[in-house]
C-alpha cells in the first residue's frame, strides 16, 4: 500500500512539473511575442514622423522657390522701370551747332517832309478864360416861409436890378436884385457893410457866398 501512494505521490509530482514546465513555455512565448508588437508599434511611429518631416521639407522648400520668384520678379519691374525713363529722358542737346550771327539792316536815311501849312482852326486865336467871380457879400440866415435871406454885404453898392449868382456847396442860382429890405422898409440900394433882406427865387443856405453878374 505504502509502495502504491509513494507512486501516486511521484506521478502527481512530475504531472506538476510538467504542467509547470509547460506554463514557463507559454509565458516565454508570450513574452517574446509581445516585444514584436513593440518594434511594429515603433516603426509605425518613426515611419510616420519621416512623412511629417518629409512633408515640411517639402512645404519650405516650396516657400522657398515662392520668394525667390517674387524678388526675381520685383527685380525685373524694377528694370522695366528704369529702362522706360532712360527711354522717357530728351537727348542731349548738340553743342557744337555753329552759332549764327545777326547782321543790323543798314539805316536808309528819311526824305524830310513839308512842314504842314498851319490850318484856320490853329490860326485863330485861344479864347480868353473868364475873368473869375468876386464875391460881394455873403448869406447869414434864410427863413423859408418867406423866401427871404438874410445878406451881409462887403463890397458894395447893389441895386435893384442888378445880376446877382449865389453859390455854395449845394447851391447854384442865378437871378437879379428884385427886392430889399432894412429895418422891414423897402429900398433901392445898399451899401457895403450893411445888412439886409434878399428875396429869393430858390432856396438857399448859410454862408453861401454872393458875386456880381
Amino acid at each position: 500500500m505504502k509502495r502504491g501512494v509513494k507512486k501516486k505521490k511521484a506521478a502527481t509530482r512530475t504531472a506538476k512539473k510538467a504542467t509547470k514546465k509547460t506554463a514557463s513555455k507559454t509565458t516565454r512565448k508570450k513574452t517574446a511575442a509581445k516585444p514584436k508588437k513593440k518594434t511594429t508599434a515603433k516603426s509605425r511611429t518613426t515611419a510616420k514622423r519621416k512623412t511629417v518631416a518629409a512633408k515640411k521639407s517639402t512645404a519650405k522648400k516650396s516657400t522657398a522657390k515662392k520668394t525667390t520668384a517674387k524678388k526675381t520678379t520685383a527685380k525685373k519691374t524694377a528694370a522695366k522701370k528704369s529702362t522706360a525713363k532712360k527711354a522717357a529722358a530728351p537727348p542731349p542737346k548738340l553743342s557744337s551747332a555753329p552759332k549764327i550771327e545777326k547782321r543790323q539792316a543798314p539805316v536808309i536815311p528819311m526824305r524830310e517832309t513839308a512842314a504842314p501849312l498851319p490850318s484856320a482852326a490853329a490860326a485863330a486865336p485861344a479864347p480868353t478864360a473868364a475873368p473869375a467871380e468876386q464875391s460881394i457879400g455873403v448869406v447869414t440866415h434864410y427863413y423859408s416861409h418867406l423866401s427871404v435871406a438874410v445878406v451881409q454885404l462887403n463890397e458894395g453898392p447893389l441895386r435893384v436890378g442888378d445880376p446877382i449868382h449865389i453859390k455854395g456847396h449845394t447851391t447854384d442860382l442865378r437871378q437879379s436884385v428884385e427886392s430889399m429890405e432894412v429895418d422891414h422898409q423897402s429900398v433901392q440900394e445898399a451899401a457895403s457893410g450893411q445888412i439886409f433882406g434878399l428875396k429869393v427865387r430858390d432856396h438857399v443856405r448859410e454862408h453861401d457866398q454872393i458875386y456880381r453878374g
